[in-house]
């Protein structure tokens, strides 16, 4: 890819595109998400989280518990309804990050990974320590996902 063709925002289709803010998310900077099928211990308010990058498809965030030692920016919160949660349970996640905005995949990247761009303006998967942001989706090269913006503060976190 080496042209970024014009877009438009069509604000009757609420399509998202390229470079457009997901405003739910960047102004509370908590994340609704639900708890990874791949995790496999009970949960509490307040347990860091990192993204389950074994999830290739959807857009809803999954989430599983960070390992000690694990870099992470996310931290499970208590909802109205629960404190403690288990697979597939629907979840509130606070983050530390900037915004998050929608970018174009140029590689497959998994939730959770470290990303850059490829000079083009498109994200791949992180080679040097130009960090841009965090996956927050899957994607395929030419895919649209969202992407929490981080630039060089976060380098070794997810």
């Amino acid at each position: 890819m080496t042209t970024v063709a014009p877009q438009n925002i069509n604000q009757f289709a609420l399509a998202p595109v390229r470079g457009q803010l997901d405003m739910q998310i960047s102004a509370r900077g908590v994340i609704s998400g639900i708890i990874s099928a791949n995790e496999m211990s009970t949960l509490v308010a307040g347990n860091f989280l990192k993204l389950d990058s074994a999830v290739t498809v959807g857009n809803i965030p999954q989430f599983v518990a960070a390992a000690a030692g694990d870099k992470t920016i996310f931290v499970l919160t208590r909802t109205v309804k629960a404190a403690t949660f288990v697979a597939l349970d629907p979840c509130e996640v606070a983050f530390f990050g900037g915004p998050v905005i929608w970018e174009e995949a140029s590689d497959t990247i998994a939730p959770g990974q470290q990303l850059q761009d490829d000079g083009s303006g498109f994200m791949e998967p992180i080679a040097a320590s130009s960090l841009r942001g965090i996956a927050l989706d899957p994607a395929v090269d030419g895919m649209l996902f969202r992407m929490i913006l981080a630039g060089n503060l976060l380098v070794g976190a997810q």
